[in-house]
């Protein structure tokens, strides 16, 4: 009976001492998962909100309006109006293929166009930098691909300053045009405009006329 007794006894202080252990490594599994989760809430919090937006904000680089012309007493000859781009961001294009559908009956585009422009612009220039599939767009296709914008990753829709000449077909022989600056012209315009001006591709610079001879004054 006393062995009995004695053996029961062992085995609950056994047991005892298991339950304490397990409690115990209990507890320092969880004080070890909350000091992580501080750790990395309060310590690095900042380090790592830093970090998801560097991965995931992109920078936009806001031009300025060229200047105007205008004659001996002040009015307009060339101005800037306000405009609309379809624009493509490779790095959300998750469905190329049935955006440039899309866009294709919108904008009466062949959708293979559309596709190769923006894998050409992806190759040469990464997946962050947006692709102008179309500039200066009508109202109307504005409206028709806001309805399709959700549907489509990449797919927007961008403000753009554009030039306008009252004066039509006479004025632009005169003023000439602007147009998106090529790779060789990068480096030809910032050896000549070392310390005025700072070209990257995307920027928008005059190609003839008055547009290309005053372009340090008007920029």
């Amino acid at each position: 009976m006393n062995t009995h007794l004695h053996v029961e006894q062992d085995n609950v202080k056994t047991y005892s001492e298991r339950f304490r252990l397990f409690n115990l490594i209990l507890f320092l599994s969880a004080f070890i998962i909350t000091a992580r989760l501080w750790y990395l809430q309060i310590i690095q919090g900042q380090d790592l909100r830093a970090y998801s937006e560097k991965n995931h904000v992109k920078q936009i680089k806001l031009r300025a309006p060229r200047g105007l012309f205008l004659d001996r007493e002040g009015r307009i000859l060339v101005e800037n109006i306000q405009g609309y781009s379809v624009v493509i961001s490779p790095q959300y294009a998750s469905q190329l293929k049935k955006t440039a559908q899309v866009l294709s009956q919108i904008l009466h585009i062949p959708a293979s166009k559309i596709i190769r422009k923006v894998k050409k612009s992806r190759y040469q220039n990464g997946p962050f930098r947006t692709v102008k599939i179309k500039e200066n767009i009508s109202l109307d296709e504005v409206r028709e691909i806001l309805k399709v914008r959700l549907d489509n990753p990449g797919l927007d829709i961008e403000k753009v300053i554009l030039r306008s000449y009252p004066l039509g077909e006479n004025g632009a022989q005169v003023f000439g045009y602007v147009g998106e600056i090529s790779k060789p012209q990068i480096k030809e315009y910032n050896k000549k405009f070392k310390g005025q001006y700072i070209f990257q591709q995307g920027d928008i610079i005059g190609k003839r006329g008055l547009e290309k001879v005053w372009e340090a004054e008007i920029r």
